[in-house]
């Protein structure tokens, strides 16, 4: 698995080390070997409609997106099947530093690229969308946290295809 970190001269590389310097705990390969982790682990959840495991790494607004989506898909009927064949690549692709009513704030946002198996069964059982193929997926997930204090994790503020 590829792990893309910006180097130190780069734009993206200079706001990491900003991040270090505010925060001596982060580390840019510790962070994303916690993606890898979490990354199925929400996958896997959404499909599941587990929202206990989703209310912990989501965002409330993420989270109310994402539990819209599974009541959704109960009304209908529907069962989403997912499997994550491999994850292919994580890379930081941005990073973002905030102070907002004194608050200090980080977001990276990181390319995830993952071979998978997505589909949406109807209430027969029958595919209603995707595929039951192994399909590369390439996401774009927004991590953020609450800088300072404890117990601030980093939680998945926004995801979208990328």
């Amino acid at each position: 698995m590829a792990y893309d970190i910006p180097t130190p001269g780069t734009r993206v590389g200079q706001l990491l080390q900003s991040l270090t310097q505010q925060d001596a705990t982060f580390a840019a390969q510790p962070f994303l070997a916690n993606v890898r982790t979490v990354f199925p682990q929400v996958v896997m959840a959404y499909a599941e409609g587990n929202r206990t495991v989703l209310q912990t790494y989501l965002v409330p607004a993420v989270y109310e997106t994402f539990d819209a989506a599974i009541k959704a898909r109960d009304e209908a009927g529907e069962k989403q099947r997912t499997e994550i064949k491999a994850l292919r690549s994580l890379a930081i692709e941005d990073v973002r530093l905030n102070t907002r009513d004194g608050v200090n704030t980080a977001a990276i946002d990181v390319r995830i690229v993952s071979d998978q198996i997505s589909l949406v069964l109807d209430r027969e059982g029958q595919p209603a969308t995707g595929t039951d193929a192994v399909t590369e997926f390439s996401d774009l997930w927004t991590f953020e946290r609450v800088m300072g204090g404890s117990g601030n994790g980093w939680r998945l503020a926004a995801a979208r295809s990328a």
